[in-house]
């Protein structure tokens, strides 16, 4: 049986990850070594998630990941993360506690 965190790194944070990154290139139109960049991931993992079916439907959260990744916001930009994660399956995540 998959742990919380096994799910997490495996299907929420890539579905996070591929939703960002759709809104990112469509709406603020920045290309895949930006967004790779503001994401902490390869231009390959971009192109990836760029190529691959359709995002789930934009959230609040991803918005606002957005916008603070924009701004340089980084605590805001993990608060969004964490929220959406919870949103998603409920359970103590390490991430939560680090500031």
């Amino acid at each position: 049986m998959p742990t919380n965190y096994d799910i997490a790194y495996g299907k929420i944070i890539p579905a996070f990850r591929r939703a960002v990154a759709k809104e990112m290139s469509a709406h603020y139109h920045l290309k895949q070594a930006e967004i790779a960049k503001r994401l902490g991931i390869t231009q390959a993992a971009v192109s990836k998630y760029l190529s691959s079916g359709k995002a789930a439907a934009s959230s609040k959260e991803v918005s606002r990941f957005i916008k603070a990744s924009i701004k340089g916001d980084h605590n805001a930009g993990r608060g969004a993360l964490c929220r959406a994660c919870q949103a998603e399956r409920k359970f103590d995540c390490a991430f939560m506690f680090k500031q």
